[in-house]
């Protein structure tokens, strides 16, 4: 890669990266992050769109599935598709995994579900899986 070609890639991520910052938010977006402040304890502004759910805002369990139930409920989302299981812990799972490598644990690092992830699945109407962020 060429010095030119790498001032111009730095460029467009510093361009790219003021577009989205000044983007005012949408109502969708709004509710998502207050469904989930609202069943997770954290605060509005501490929620980003590019927070992992499980990893950086430690939400498991329960709090995943009433978020789930407000999204179904509030935004006419369908989850019926979703593996809960392949993205998400089961209730005492967590404590199983420091005795036993989980295989699901792989997949859940792998395809991590992120507060940007909710806000398109609520865009649109239903659940799909979320990107690749990492080999299994």
């Amino acid at each position: 890669m060429s010095y030119v070609s790498i001032v111009e890639f730095i460029a467009s991520v510093k361009m790219n990266a003021s577009t989205i910052s000044n983007t005012a938010p949408s109502e969708l977006e709004n509710q998502v992050i207050r469904i989930i402040s609202h069943h997770s304890g954290w605060k509005s502004k501490n929620i980003f769109r590019a927070s992992r759910l499980r990893s950086d805002l430690r939400i498991m369990g329960d709090d995943i599935l009433a978020i789930i139930n407000a999204m179904k409920n509030e935004l006419n989302t369908d989850f019926s598709s979703m593996d809960f299981e392949q993205y998400f812990h089961e209730r005492g799972e967590f404590f199983l995994m420091r005795f036993f490598k989980l295989k699901r644990e792989n997949h859940r690092k792998a395809f991590p579900v992120t507060v940007d992830h909710l806000i398109n699945v609520a865009e649109n109407g239903s659940w799909f899986p979320p990107p690749q962020a990492r080999k299994l």
